[in-house]
C-alpha cells in the first residue's frame, strides 16, 4: 500500500484483528511518507511486512521493542519525524536481516553492530 504524499493525519491504528477478523496479514509494504500521521508506531507489525515507510510524518516516541521480533522486516525508513527518538540498540540489535534504516532529522541514537 503506498499512501505516501497524502494529506492522511492522526494515529496509524495497531496492526491486529476489527471485529475478530485478521487485518493487513498479507501487506509486504507500507508507505505512509509525508503525511500528517501523528502518535506512536503500532507495537505489531503485520507477519508479512518487508517494507514500513513513514518519513516525513509527526510521529513520537521510539521504534517499539517488539519490532526486535519482525523476520520479514528489511527497509525502514523513519527520517524527518523529528519528535521520533529513544535508543536503537536494544530495539534493533538482533535484525540483522534488514537491508535498509533510515533515521535523518529523529532524535534516535545508539550503536548497531554488524
Amino acid at each position: 500500500f503506498d499512501g505516501s504524499d497524502n494529506f492522511f493525519a492522526g494515529p496509524i491504528l495497531p496492526f491486529g484483528e476489527f471485529m475478530g477478523e485478521p487485518l493487513w496479514q498479507g501487506l509486504e509494504t507500507l508507505k505512509v511518507a509525508n503525511n500528517l500521521l501523528t502518535g506512536i508506531l503500532p507495537k505489531v507489525l503485520p507477519p508479512r511486512i518487508r517494507e514500513l515507510d513513514c518519513a516525513g510524518n509527526r510521529f513520537e516516541g521510539g521504534i517499539p521493542d517488539e519490532f526486535r521480533n519482525s523476520t520479514s522486516l528489511l527497509f525502514l525508513t523513519l527520517d524527518n519525524n523529528e519528535n521520533f527518538g529513544g535508543d536503537i540498540s536494544s530495539t534493533l540489535a538482533n535484525v540483522g536481516h534488514m537491508r535498509s534504516l533510515s533515521m535523518a532529522n529523529t532524535k534516535l541514537r545508539g550503536r548497531l553492530d554488524d
